[in-house]
């Protein structure tokens, strides 16, 4: 399949060497770093025989966070609200709630002995882990909640707002981790210097909340051919 996907790129360039006066676009390397990441982020989990398929939200995620939750992440829950929705034009959005009754996205700050306390089901897939999500997702694989945990008795407050930003961002369908681009928030080093999110997180979340990303898609010329065609309409 990787080989089918190299000679669908490739293709697509000599066209547009060789027919530019007819319209065709070339597809920068840019781009051809988006083709490479997006699946290697999205599809399935780490060690897990989890079907790797494209999965996100259909409806708005509604977020409580509670715990030991302080201003500091508060605000970094507010700025990770504001850039998702403003990188969604499928209709999907984040808000954050009060009431625990109206969130499908719960977000725990605290202790692991804590959460543990509050949630026993998490007893063991916690353990060891400063951060965790977890989700669930229906028959079509469109996402419907979320469970997350963050360590912040272990963290100082960069590491806290980080790993805040790192599971909502992995409870959007971004389920692997990569280190094909250490910038990235999907590398999982909140030591990497970078303030919020780089530029290739960005077109990811906007690439996989465009209306045209369908939920089920796996690895080869179906999701190549939607990622192909929304970057090329926006040429």
């Amino acid at each position: 399949m990787k080989k089918l996907y190299q000679l669908v790129i490739v293709s697509l360039v000599l066209l547009s060497c060789n027919n530019q006066e007819k319209g065709y676009i070339l597809i920068s390397e840019y781009d051809k770093q988006i083709l490479e990441y997006f699946p290697a982020v999205t599809l399935g989990f780490d060690n897990s025989t989890i079907e790797a398929v494209t999965r996100k939200w259909a409806e708005e995620m509604k977020v409580y966070m509670y715990g030991n939750v302080s201003s500091s992440n508060l605000l970094e829950l507010e700025n990770v609200r504001d850039e998702i929705n403003q990188l969604a034009s499928d209709g999907f959005s984040i808000s954050i709630v009060q009431d625990s009754t109206q969130a499908n996205f719960f977000l725990f700050l605290g202790s692991s002995e804590e959460y543990v306390q509050r949630i026993p089901f998490f007893a063991d897939l916690i353990n060891g882990f400063t951060s965790y999500y977890y989700l669930n997702w229906n028959t079509s694989n469109q996402i419907r909640l979320s469970w997350c945990f963050v360590d912040v008795t272990r963290l100082d407050i960069i590491q806290q707002n980080f790993y805040i930003r790192s599971v909502i961002t992995r409870s959007l369908g971004f389920t692997r981790f990569s280190y094909l681009h250490y910038e990235s928030i999907f590398s999982d080093s909140p030591w990497n210097g970078t303030d919020g999110y780089a530029d290739i997180d960005r077109d990811l979340i906007r690439l996989m909340y465009h209306p045209d990303m369908k939920t089920g898609l796996s690895e080869g010329d179906s999701l190549n051919t939607v990622l192909l065609t929304i970057l090329m309409n926006e040429k």
